[in-house]
């Protein structure tokens, strides 16, 4: 009688003992099999999501904007400065007087303005340097001085002043208006670009 119960015993406990390693090893498979679809799918997808933010051309954007934006200048040699070219489409030229004291400008936007713009018939305008310690009525009338000072079409670098001086006497260059008429809005247009490029010149 009592060698049955220790062999019904001994069977109960095997049994348990075969439930435990079955439940394990099934955890254990499921376990596995869980970290393989996290590894290959979820974790796969987190990692594609972030994956333009890790190769973002931000970079290569501030670059090209940079380059969009590049300053173009025309350097006046004679004189050691240069003025910039805004936009950098409109290309300025310069005829240097022979005492180097003075020079005239015109734009390729004056002159695509047509007929005799933007030649030096009509060159709307001329700069005169002065140096430090000259008298600007030494290269000019009088009242050239004065108008370009009250409007503000002086600059002045390292002491030396630059005198841009206008002239609009000729009237239109386009040949598109009539007799006597002052000048098309495109040429005022261009006209005022040229001015503000030549008010922004910066020593070379």
């Amino acid at each position: 009688m009592y060698y049955e119960l220790m062999i019904k015993n001994s069977s109960s406990q095997k049994g348990s003992a075969h439930v435990i390693i079955v439940i394990i090893l099934v955890l254990a498979l499921l376990g596995a099999l869980g970290f393989i679809f996290w590894q290959n799918f979820l974790n796969k997808d987190t990692d594609d999501s972030s994956t333009p933010a890790a190769t973002s051309t931000g970079t290569d954007k501030t670059v090209t904007q940079d380059e969009k934006t590049k300053q173009e200048y025309l350097l006046v040699s004679e004189w050691g400065v240069k003025i910039p070219e805004s936009p950098s489409s409109n290309k300025i030229e310069y005829t240097m007087d022979s005492d180097m004291t003075s020079a005239t400008f015109v734009s390729s936007e004056q002159k695509a303005v047509g007929g005799e713009c933007g030649t030096d018939a009509f060159a709307r305008y001329r700069m005169v340097r002065v140096r430090s310690g000259q008298e600007p009525s030494s290269y000019m009338p009088e009242g050239q001085v004065n108008n370009a000072e009250a409007n503000g079409n002086v600059v002045t670098l390292d002491g030396t002043r630059y005198y841009i001086i206008s002239d609009f006497s000729g009237g239109d260059c386009s040949g598109a208006l009539s007799e006597g008429a002052s000048m098309t809005l495109a040429e005022s247009n261009a006209n005022s670009n040229l001015r503000k490029s030549l008010l922004a010149l910066v020593a070379s």
